[in-house]
This record gives structure tokens, C-alpha cells and sequence, in this order.
């Protein structure tokens, strides 16, 4: 990482003087913001952990990657992500601004990310005990777009329906002409909720729709999922939401933290955190209304 440094600074995109001292002042930045985050990222993983545990028990085949050495990894991703940032003319003391800002973002997101797997894979816990079958899980989507389709993640059938769940898509998919290439693109810039779910009656294979705009077919459910205090006063959430909605008018959003029980008109459900039982009330009300499942 120190030589991709060093190359911004021959090619004039970081400061020239002492640019050794400050990639070091950079780091130490970057190991400050890793430490304060560790303990609510350990706490996160360790959780995601023993869910794994619980789900291996059913006997459930589940594709993760799960690091080791946290501390590792956390320090060695936001060190890498900072490290990537392009500081354009910029002054020492303004280099140094934009890392910090950097690694807090980065450390955020390496949160998030490991919370909506936490998540989701608490989802799947409810759903196994009540499957008559269950696909593989696939957490990561890496490799699962690359014969230009877009599967799920993982299905289970349910009362001879098949609930198809979606983590973070659609990605990027790869292309061979233009006109798929034009379609790649469209999918590059499609909304991304956290969570889409299909109700099928065959097992989904791909929701590629090249006659729409974004070229999938709609969900007929969404989850959202907010980690972090106050993100329903960003304007950025609320244009977010009004995107999903223009895909799908069945949404909901799930927040780790306190927060309104409404937002715009889309149903919250405040204070998950890591309570299993406060998220399966998410999750009977969700698929009550996909009618997967009724009241008792």
C-alpha cells in the first residue's frame, strides 16, 4: 500500500514533501479509528459466529467468509480503503482530515456490512425449522452474476411456495457485447436494497428483465436495514426509499438502533439491534402480508 502511495505522490495526487512521515501519520490515524471500532465489530462477528453455529446444526450448507483476527482485518481494510482515496492538492493537515474521515466511513461500512449478514442470516433461522427444503445459503454474492444472471442467495420452499432471498443485489454482471454491456451498466446503477425476497412457485433462477428500467423483475417484498443513529433526518434515506418504492410498495425497514415508527410511510421496526425475537416480529409481519405465512 505504501508503494500505490508513493506512486500518487511521482504521479502529483498527494503532497511531495515528507510523504513518508505522512503515510505514517496516516496509519496511526487508521489504527486509532480500527481501536475505537473493535469492540462493536468483534461483537458483531462474534454474533454472526454463533449464529453459523445454530444453522450448522440444522445441517444447513452455508458459504461464508468469516476472518480470523479481527483486529487484522478491520486495521488492514481500512488502511486499504483510506488508501485508496485521491487527495488532490491538498495540504498535510488536510491530507490527514480526509484520511480520518475516510477511515470512520470505512469502519462504519465494515459494520453495516457484517450487521445485514448477522441479519440475514437470522432470517434464514426462522424460515429453516418451518422449510420442507432449503438451497445453499450463499452469504457473499462474488461469482454468483458471472453467467449474466442474477440468482438468489438462497431459497426455502414453504407451504408449496419458495421464498427466494436476495443480500445486497443486484451486482455487476458480466458482459460479452455492447448491448449486454448496456445492460451491465443499467444494473451497476439499479437501486441495491439490502434485502429482496421473491415468492415463487419454482425455485427463482434469475430476475434479469432486459425490457425494464432497472432490468430486473420487482420484488414483491423489501427489507431495508439502518445501523446508525439518525438516519432518518438524511435526505439521502429518503430518496433511497422512494427508489425502492418505485420497484416494490411492500417495504419495511428494519433499524438496529431507537427510531420513529414510521418513515414516510414506510412501516419501522426500531430497536433490533442483536434480538432475535424483536426481528421475528419483522419477519411474521413481512410474510404475513406476502401471504407465505398467516396468523395463528
Amino acid at each position: 500500500m505504501l508503494k500505490k502511495w508513493r506512486e500518487k505522490v511521482e504521479f502529483g495526487f498527494v503532497p511531495a514533501s515528507n510523504y513518508d512521515e505522512l503515510w505514517n501519520e496516516i496509519t496511526r490515524v487508521c489504527h486509532e479509528i480500527s481501536q475505537k471500532y473493535l469492540p462493536t465489530v468483534m461483537n458483531c462477528i462474534n454474533e454472526v459466529r454463533r449464529t453459523l453455529a445454530i444453522l450448522r446444526k440444522l445441517n444447513l450448507n452455508i458459504t461464508i467468509k468469516i476472518p480470523e483476527d479481527i483486529r487484522k482485518w478491520l486495521t488492514n481494510r481500512i488502511i486499504e480503503y483510506v488508501s485508496s482515496i485521491v487527495f488532490f492538492d491538498t495540504s498535510e493537515k488536510e491530507a490527514l482530515e480526509k484520511a480520518k474521515q475516510a477511515a470512520n466511513s470505512a469502519a462504519h461500512t465494515l459494520f453495516r456490512d457484517m450487521y445485514e449478514i448477522w441479519f440475514f442470516l437470522n432470517i434464514c433461522f426462522l424460515l429453516a425449522p418451518i422449510s420442507s427444503s432449503v438451497s445453499v445459503i450463499r452469504i457473499h454474492r462474488k461469482g454468483l452474476q458471472l453467467k449474466k444472471k442474477i440468482p438468489p442467495n438462497c431459497w426455502f420452499e414453504i407451504n408449496f411456495k419458495y421464498v427466494n432471498l436476495f443480500l445486497e443485489a443486484p451486482r455487476y454482471i458480466s458482459w460479452d457485447t455492447y448491448d449486454e454491456f448496456l445492460i451491465a451498466q443499467k444494473i451497476k446503477r439499479a437501486p441495491r436494497p439490502d434485502i429482496m425476497i421473491y415468492i415463487t412457485e419454482q425455485p427463482l433462477e434469475d430476475i434479469l428483465d432486459e425490457s425494464r428500467d432497472p432490468p430486473i423483475k420487482p420484488p414483491n417484498g423489501i427489507i431495508e436495514i439502518k445501523c446508525f443513529n439518525g438516519w432518518w433526518k438524511k435526505s439521502a434515506v429518503k430518496n433511497q426509499i422512494k427508489k425502492y418504492m418505485r420497484l416494490c410498495k411492500n417495504i419495511v425497514i428494519a433499524s438496529r438502533v431507537d427510531a420513529p415508527t414510521e418513515f414516510y410511510g414506510v412501516k419501522v421496526f426500531p430497536n433490533i439491534d442483536f434480538n432475535v425475537d424483536n426481528l421475528g416480529k419483522l419477519i411474521k409481519h413481512v410474510f404475513n402480508n406476502l401471504g407465505v405465512f398467516h396468523e395463528q
